[in-house]
């Protein structure tokens, strides 16, 4: 079985999540919001609502608030160079084998394997070892027989087995 080391995933991802960050500026502070001096009394508790003109999402100022809030995090988050690269490199790191653990049974080894290049996990089978026989690795670029493949049972992706 071959294991996915999903540490040196996720500490990659983090570290560049946090160059996107730093790169794109957002160290600037988002556009300010306006709070107003709402307040409701319930049950004799007053409650402060300094947003209640937010509620007024037709209002030329909401409109204005939107969009400045919009073009701050298209800054953040929309289509750069920088972010098509790091999109890139993920899908680098992301796109290595997983293989499911053998469960045997009879003369027979049934897993799951996701080949690189692949979105999904299908399942396959293989002879089993004997039984004294020392357990044999599965490895993702052999050849086995294919039982169920989900990429052919929906164009979106949108079954799993």
């Amino acid at each position: 079985m071959i294991a996915r080391p999903m540490c040196r995933h996720a500490s990659a991802t983090l570290l560049f999540l946090s160059a996107a960050v730093a790169a794109t500026g957002c160290g600037a502070p988002p556009p300010p919001t306006l709070r107003g001096d709402v307040m409701d009394t319930i049950h004799g508790v007053v409650l402060p609502d300094p947003y209640r003109w937010l509620e007024e999402t037709e209002s030329p100022e909401t409109r204005e608030w939107i969009s400045q809030q919009n073009a701050y995090a298209q800054r953040i988050v929309g289509e750069t160079p920088l972010r098509d690269s790091l999109r890139q490199r993920l899908r680098r790191l992301q796109d290595v084998p997983q293989v499911g653990n053998p469960t045997r049974r009879g003369d027979k080894e049934f897993f799951t394997l996701r080949r690189s290049g692949q979105e999904l996990s299908a399942i396959y089978m293989r002879p089993a070892p004997d039984q004294e026989a020392e357990p044999r690795p599965i490895d993702p670029t052999g050849e086995y027989e294919l039982l169920i493949d989900p990429h052919t049972m929906s164009d979106d992706y949108s079954v799993s087995v």
